[in-house]
């Protein structure tokens, strides 16, 4: 009899331990859903390259190949992406780091020619030392100006204007996802498969999904966070600067990682705001 006392309570353990495990697996199952990715994110664009070789044209190098110096100062532009809970998504260049860009670009060009004309100057053996003056007061003599207001007021158009580069970057559509795959409406296709994860405060879209999963995206016309824009004429998208390296070391072929939407590069790496 006392026997059968002491095993009543664990019996009886046992059963809500495994109801509590059950309800457990069947909420993970078949009710949670994971929402992580809802939210708004951000990623960079390094746009330094396309800078200097904006500049390099500009001086004219190739003629001697007299290459020019822009220092370390990096031109960087911020892509903003919207998840909304309601299966719609946006996303376009944030105006407000494009107009920092602007003068990160500014400054990067005006290293450039000073170095370019440090050098012509060199070649007529007129330089800080022989003159006891100093580089920018050389070259405030040689063109009447600091560099950079003579890139303000007469260089070259250092980056495209913000309207182009949402030719390349601005989209909105419709997703779903499923088993680790983002399916898209909006870009170039009718529906892009993509791999994605979610870790901490980063979204990741590591590269293009062959498969569709039998995944059915269904039109979400209203946006909640945010303002939707207008989606580019397909046709008329070029990528008109560089883009994100991407990192193909895991196998995947090329095409695997390149989204037929301009501008983008697999992976991408959204972080959240």
């Amino acid at each position: 009899m006392k026997t059968k006392r002491f095993l009543v309570p664990i019996i009886v353990l046992i059963l809500l331990v495994g109801i509590l495990f059950g309800g457990f697996f069947v909420y993970k199952k078949f009710i949670y859903k994971d929402t992580s990715y809802v939210g708004q994110w951000t990623r960079q664009v390094d746009m330094t390259e396309f800078v200097t070789d904006v500049m390099d044209i500009w001086l004219d190098e190739s003629i001697d190949g007299d290459l020019a110096e822009y220092g370390n100062e990096r031109v960087v532009i911020s892509i903003n992406l919207v998840m909304n809970s309601n299966g719609s998504w946006s996303e376009s260049v944030d105006e407000a780091v494009y107009a920092e860009a602007q003068q990160q670009a500014i400054r990067v060009a005006a290293a450039g020619l000073t170095s370019f004309l440090e050098k012509r100057l060199a070649t007529a053996e007129v330089t800080p030392e022989s003159v006891g003056k100093t580089v920018e007061e050389l070259v405030q003599e040689a063109i009447g100006m600091s560099a950079e207001d003579y890139i303000k007021n007469y260089g070259p158009e250092l980056l495209p204007s913000i309207t182009d580069l949402n030719k390349t970057y601005a989209h909105n559509g419709s997703y779903k996802v499923e088993k680790g795959i983002l399916a898209r409406t909006g870009l170039a296709e009718d529906t892009v498969y993509e791999i994605y994860s979610v870790q901490d405060d980063f979204l990741l879209i590591s590269a293009k999904s062959d498969k569709d999963e039998g995944i059915v995206v269904e039109n979400a016309t209203t946006n909640s966070i945010g303002v939707a824009i207008d989606s580019p004429d397909n046709d008329s998208q070029t990528d008109t600067s560089s883009t994100d390296t991407s990192d193909t070391s895991d196998g995947t072929s090329d095409s695997q990682n390149v989204s037929p939407a301009a501008g983008v590069v697999y992976p991408l790496v959204y972080v959240r705001k």
